[in-house]
């Protein structure tokens, strides 16, 4: 419960300066809130379409590795795969959304270094290949939705507690330490009327008692 020392006129004012900047604070969290809400089922809808559309390359790009594997054989495409060096570098860094830091991956493309010949291999491992790294930026991306989401996701729990806090418990109880002062105020100036109606009426007959002596 908010305490206050005495219902005074400066508290009152205090208190009431409070629960209106209380009040703001809950809109502007609401807003934050509805807004993340937003972007968070964006989100959601980008990393469906996104991953049904991966796990479909993927299909395609393991269909063709197996042919090869099967015409080259399997130690062949081992072979040169581990004899290539990565065809990208990864990024990590953060971006800013609605004031909350997300993650996000950015991909820098190098040339291909293959330390083995390719002669004597089957179209089909160029091929497969080719499909693995045009994945790539997909996976990234993917990877880098499903992380924002997931940063998002504690973002609006915190902000639904904090919006939640301010309008079932602060706001409420600024408001009752407001009415409560208003209502102190309220009885000390009638306790303050009826003292200086006491003093006039005794005023008044002391001097109709000396009135009445002179005369």
């Amino acid at each position: 419960m908010t305490e206050y020392t005495s219902p005074t006129r400066s508290e009152l004012l205090k208190v009431k300066a409070q629960r209106k900047l209380a009040q703001k604070g809950h809109d502007l969290l609401k807003r934050k809130r509805d807004a993340l809400i937003r972007i968070f089922f964006e989100k959601i809808k980008e990393y469906k379409r996104l991953k049904q559309s991966t796990l479909e390359g993927l299909k395609i790009a393991f269909e063709t590795l197996q042919i090869a594997q099967g015409v080259s054989g399997v130690n062949r495409v081992k072979g040169l795969a581990f004899s290539s060096n990565p065809s990208f570098d990864i990024i990590a860094s953060e971006k800013n959304l609605m004031g909350v830091r997300v993650p996000k991956f950015d991909i820098k493309e190098k040339a291909v270094e293959l330390n083995a010949s390719m002669i004597g291999t089957s179209f089909q491992v160029e091929e497969s290949r080719e499909r693995f790294i045009k994945l790539v930026p997909d996976l990234v991306r993917l990877a880098e939705v499903e992380q924002v989401i997931f940063t998002l996701a504690e973002e609006i729990k915190k902000t639904k507690r904090r919006v939640n806090a301010l309008e079932y418990i602060k706001i409420p109880e600024l408001a009752a330490t407001e009415k409560k002062i208003k209502d102190q105020l309220a009885e000390i100036e009638r306790e303050a009327f009826v003292r200086l109606k006491n003093v006039k009426q005794k005023m008044e007959r002391a001097a109709a008692e000396e009135a009445k002596s002179a005369m």
